[in-house]
């Protein structure tokens, strides 16, 4: 399994088992199947409690940085 570049990678280790891969949270073990950065984003955003409040806000504003509106 190929990692994006996304640091959000860097919170979960990857399981291997014979012929897939899962994405665990390094706080919480909570287990992705198919895993992508803005679902693990949002997991550590908004549903891991164990994750300390300083890591939060930092991946918090980095996904405000990347919101931009493009007019037409």
């Amino acid at each position: 399994m190929v990692l994006p570049s996304s640091d959000i990678w860097q919170l979960f280790d990857i399981e291997k088992t014979d012929k897939k891969s899962k994405a665990v949270c390094k706080f919480c073990c909570f287990k992705y199947a198919f895993p992508n950065a803005t679902r693990m984003t949002n997991h550590i955003l908004n549903q891991c409690s164990k994750c300390t409040l300083e890591i939060k806000q930092k991946y918090g504003n980095q996904k405000k940085k990347k919101v931009t509106k493009i007019s037409c």
